[in-house]
């Protein structure tokens, strides 16, 4: 996020403790897994606290920081997701892991955890080379981007209406 947000826009406050809010994509003991959606629909795409989270940064009066941050993903990741795709057409396991590595990162900065997930998965394999079998989650990956890209369309138009 502080990547895409403007300096203007200081990042959220420690949790207790000091630690920063957890990273969605690691696996932790005892939590909630991320809810199940009907693939045939947007609707749990996105989680909708971390969307929340992004509003409460908003300052009164200035343009909107959630539509500012979707619009700049929806133009970034699509090229993420194309080098992803080239660096396995090519064989070139460090151009895959660095492109589903920050797809990873800034999907789930905008509470696309499934995505994320995904580009994880990836990005373990690519990290060990395994790049023989990858295709069925490449393929989990373009259909996951797809989907999150309308339900973000859908979440800017809301946010603007």
């Amino acid at each position: 996020l502080q990547r895409w947000a403007p300096a203007e826009f200081a990042p959220p406050p420690l949790a207790a403790g000091g630690s920063s809010a957890r990273d969605p994509t690691q696996d932790t003991a005892g939590a909630t897994p991320a809810p199940q959606t009907d693939p045939g629909t947007l609707e749990g795409l996105l989680d909708r606290s971390t969307l929340d989270a992004i509003r409460a940064l908003q300052r009164t009066g200035a343009t909107h920081l959630l539509e500012r941050v979707i619009a700049i993903y929806l133009e970034d990741a699509p090229r993420l997701v194309r080098a992803a795709m080239q660096g396995l057409q090519q064989r070139d396991a460090e151009e895959l892991r660095l492109a589903v590595h920050s797809l990873k990162s800034s999907s789930a900065s905008l509470g696309a955890i499934r995505l994320a997930a995904v580009c994880k998965e990836i990005e373990v394999k690519a990290t060990a080379h395994q790049l023989d079998d990858i295709e069925p989650q490449m393929a989990d990956l373009e259909r996951e981007f797809r989907r999150v890209q309308q339900a973000l369309e859908a979440e800017r138009l809301r946010s603007t209406g």
